[in-house]
């Protein structure tokens, strides 16, 4: 299963974010998840056709270090015969909660891939 949130306006449609199952206990291979999730992005490209909208924004192309990082994203985002442009966006969250746990989440993120910096270094 494999899905993306996105915002859409009487031009664009913007992915927000895009998924699909990870959990290596569930028995599904990563090749079906990945495809699940191509599938999800195909059927959102169909509706912006369907509905006569211009647009569709992977939401975002990666540039500099994380460019590098993310090479394989941005080739698979640029497969689609699509452009690069720029897009510049503002996000407010007047949810304490909200950014708490945004804060965690990114915190424990931060820290994994630190982590993983340190560990590989040592072998």
């Amino acid at each position: 299963m494999g899905g993306q949130p996105c915002l859409k306006d009487d031009r664009t449609v913007r992915q927000l974010i895009s998924c699909s199952i990870g959990d290596p206990e569930s028995g599904i291979s990563q090749s079906l998840r990945g495809r699940a999730n191509k599938l999800s992005i195909w059927e959102a490209i169909k509706y912006v056709k369907q509905e006569g909208l211009v647009e569709y924004d992977f939401g975002g192309y990666a540039t500099g270090k994380l460019g590098e990082e993310l090479k394989g994203i941005n080739e698979f985002k640029l497969g689609f015969g699509g452009t690069v442009c720029d897009r510049f966006s503002y996000n407010k969250s007047y949810s304490r909660s909200f950014n708490a746990a945004k804060y965690l989440y990114l915190g424990a993120v931060n820290a994994k891939v630190k982590f993983e910096k340190l560990t590989r270094r040592r072998w």
